[in-house]
């Protein structure tokens, strides 16, 4: 498979990736909508759209309340955790 990637350059920043199947056929675009720039300075993708080229479907995620450096409990990250989505 193969991927392109676009990159803001001012900010070096990804703005969208087409994919490509191993026939070299487009699958899957991801666009990046909108950028936000954190309290610790770095940047976040706030709205992505995902096309799925094959189905025609699409995807819309959108970040809010997005904090940086939060400590997150290594507890979080277990099997057992991770297995039961618990919180």
């Amino acid at each position: 498979s193969k991927m392109t990637i676009w990159v803001k350059r001012d900010l070096f920043l990804m703005v969208q990736t087409n994919d490509y199947d191993l026939k070299g056929e487009f699958t899957k675009s991801v666009i990046i909508r909108e950028h936000e720039k954190l309290s610790n300075g770095k940047w976040f993708q706030k709205k992505i759209q995902v096309l799925n080229k094959k189905t025609g479907g699409e995807t819309f995620l959108e970040f809010h309340d997005i904090q940086a450096d939060e400590k997150i409990s290594d507890a979080l990250f277990t099997q057992q955790s991770l297995g039961k989505g618990s919180r």
